[in-house]
């Protein structure tokens, strides 16, 4: 929750507000990914995929994306990101793509991108898409 703190010369000081919910704690995982509208808002003006990392939570939001063909873009369409996931099963594994690599995977990692970046293991997140990641794993998820 993020609150505005604004003071007009003269004014007085607005009311204390509650201390936010610790990060981890159900209220605060509830309300970084119950849709807010703001999902929603963003939508209505274009595509808004978006990956926002607060320093300790990776917040994802999947909507769509235009695709290039030989005929040019086409309009804003599903997927509009992907997802590469690497479990316990590829501990120490390495991967590398063009233009990417991870010498040492340190499970669990998720990966996002627009397009994937190799030929395996990526699924697309349906429009509205909403998760919350903290060191690697998928804390929640939901539809927006």
């Amino acid at each position: 929750m993020i609150t505005p703190f604004l003071k007009a010369k003269g004014s007085a000081a607005p009311a204390a507000t509650p201390s936010p919910p610790a990060p981890d704690s159900p209220k605060a995982v509830a309300e970084l990914t119950t849709p807010s509208g703001l999902e929603t808002e963003m939508r209505e003006l274009g595509s808004a995929n978006f990956l926002f990392y607060d320093g300790e939570h990776l917040f994802v939001h999947a909507d769509r994306r235009r695709f290039e063909t030989e005929d040019g873009l086409t309009e804003p369409r599903e997927p509009g990101l992907k997802i590469r996931s690497f479990g316990e099963n590829n501990r120490g594994d390495r991967w590398h793509t063009r233009g990417a690599s991870i010498e040492e995977i340190s499970a669990p990692l998720h990966l996002f991108a627009s397009v994937p970046l190799d030929s395996e293991g990526w699924s697309p997140l349906p429009r509205g898409t909403a998760m919350l990641l903290k060191d690697g794993e998928i804390v929640s998820q939901c539809m927006s």
